[in-house]
């Protein structure tokens, strides 16, 4: 049985988990975007928001399809990272399997307080605030988990990965939330 070989934190791999985070972020939002201005909507958008500039959508409905994908798009993006890594063993895309799962299960957490795009569907829907929150969340953990094991990542590369990813998201909230508003 050959040996897997663990991947390393270093300087290359945080830089990795940084860029993964703000493209998984920017990518998030900049969809929510694209979708309001093809609807007709004139959008504006920050790392951690995109919105139409008038306060309103020109439709009701468009609301629920601006909504709706993002979060699909991120789904999206986690599926093409999981099936890259099933397929070839590239600790340094991890983090782009790791990201969307973390974005999706915060903004699961958050709607605590202010509902997140699956929690406002889900609750749209006439489900529970947490049905497709729980549902998103436990199969994004499902494929992180599934890579994890078949590529043999060990405990401690996951948590590094866990920590770096929650330092560099919460660092890019607080910029967009003091800085760029």
């Amino acid at each position: 049985m050959t040996e897997i070989r663990q991947p390393k934190i270093n300087l290359q791999y945080i830089a990795t988990i940084c860029i993964a985070v703000f493209l998984t972020f920017v990518s998030h939002e900049f969809v929510h975007y694209l979708t309001g201005e093809i609807l007709g909507n004139t959008m504006t958008m920050n790392l951690n928001e995109a919105y139409p500039v008038s306060g309103s959508y020109l439709q009701d409905w468009h609301f629920s399809v601006v909504t709706a994908t993002a979060p699909l798009f991120t789904i999206l993006q986690a599926v093409v990272f999981f099936a890259i890594l099933r397929r070839k063993n590239l600790p340094m895309l991890f983090p782009f399997l790791f990201t969307p799962v973390l974005l999706r299960c915060l903004a699961m957490g958050l709607s605590i307080s202010n509902p997140n795009d699956e929690a406002r569907l889900s609750r749209d829907a006439g489900l529970s605030l947490w049905t497709l929150p729980a549902i998103v969340c436990l199969f994004l953990i499902y494929l992180l988990y599934r890579i994890i094991k078949v590529n043999g990542y060990e405990k401690k590369f996951v948590i590094w990965s866990l920590v770096l990813g929650l330092t560099f998201i919460s660092i890019l909230i607080l910029a967009n939330q003091y800085f760029l508003r």
